[in-house]
């Protein structure tokens, strides 16, 4: 949960690592944000949501999570993104 920096390289990092260890990882990348990275230069922001995707990391923008459930997010609309880890990188 984050889409600025830590969040996104932690996003890249875990799915890079999971596939290194033969495993096919579902990292979704959750951000209240409109894009990645919002103190960026726009195309910086486009390149790198385009590498995630490319990569098959699942970016969420504008959504805010309300609560964590039993491997569950649930968003500020109900809805449930599965999750059976969760890494916050919010910021301060």
């Amino acid at each position: 949960v984050g889409g600025g920096p830590t969040g996104s390289e932690i996003a890249a990092n875990l799915h890079a690592l999971g596939r290194r260890c033969g495993a096919r990882p579902q990292v979704t990348l959750v951000t209240h944000g409109d894009r990645l990275i919002e103190q960026a230069p726009m195309a910086a922001s486009r390149v790198l949501h385009s590498q995630l995707v490319r990569k098959v990391v699942e970016v969420q923008m504008q959504t805010r999570m309300v609560r964590r459930e039993p491997d569950t997010l649930v968003t500020q609309g109900s809805r449930r993104i599965e999750a059976h880890i969760v890494v916050l990188a919010t910021g301060l």
